[in-house]
């Protein structure tokens, strides 16, 4: 979900990749590695992958860049975000 930290991130690819072979596979090393590379342990618990992400959105429209590494790998992954709205779940392309 939204709150998900880096360090529960990795938690979950790790368990990933032991099930995962073929194309997935590179995929989802690229992303462990991107992750596990992101500031400290500290930062780690406690950034979340949403949190990332809306840095990136708000830096969009303000003209001004956020360099995150996490969302470019997710974006090189065809990443779809499901958002929860008043009226249900809607999913969007993680580059719309």
């Amino acid at each position: 979900g939204a709150n998900t930290t880096y360090t529960e991130l990795l938690d979950i690819l790790d368990s990933q990749i032991e099930s995962t072979n073929g194309t997935e596979l590179q995929g989802l090393k690229a992303l462990h590695y991107m992750a596990i590379r992101t500031a400290g342990k500290i930062v780690r618990n406690i950034a979340s992958l949403a949190g990332n992400t809306m840095l990136v959105a708000r830096n969009i429209e303000s003209g001004y860049p956020f360099p995150s590494d996490l969302f470019v790998a997710l974006a090189s992954l065809d990443t779809t975000l499901s958002v929860s709205l008043q009226g249900g779940v809607e999913n969007i392309h993680i580059l719309d």
